[in-house]
């Protein structure tokens, strides 16, 4: 397994920085810079069980919520859906530490050895390129 980290601090308390970034998954695209977007508008607030059509570079794939724990933790799976069908698609963490009026942001993706090789044939996509990507577009955006 390939383990990718990126970390950064935003000046956001971590409930306002989940309603600003994750609880309506239409906004992912803004931040998570390889999802370039949905096959259709998600009308319910992210939570654990769902699962989403979406263009991830220049190839459909599917994004599975594992884990929504309001303020503190995303866990999703995400990939083309027969490798998810499979368990090898890319794993992805995002989690949130507060610290006063601030939030300490974790962004943690693993992926089997060759994923991330396989996804850069098949999207142009570098996985630790679009992660340090991900972070800066995360204080970007819950800045703004």
């Amino acid at each position: 397994m390939a383990i990718i980290k990126r970390e950064t601090t935003v000046a956001v308390k971590s409930n306002d920085l989940w309603d600003k970034l994750v609880s309506d998954p239409n906004i992912w695209p803004e931040w998570l810079t390889p999802l370039r977007g949905f096959d259709e508008t998600i009308t319910v607030s992210a939570k654990a069980g769902s699962s989403y059509s979406a263009r991830v570079g220049n190839m459909s794939a599917k994004i599975n919520v594992k884990e929504a724990t309001t303020g503190k933790k995303l866990r999703w799976a995400a990939g083309p859906p027969m490798m998810l069908a499979m368990g090898t698609g890319m794993r992805g963490t995002l989690e949130f530490t507060p610290s006063g009026d601030s939030t300490k942001v974790n962004l943690t993706m693993v992926t089997p050895m060759m994923f991330a090789p396989m996804m850069k044939m098949m999207t142009g996509l570098n996985t630790g390129d679009e992660m340090t990507k991900t972070i800066g577009k995360i204080k970007e955006v819950a800045e703004a």
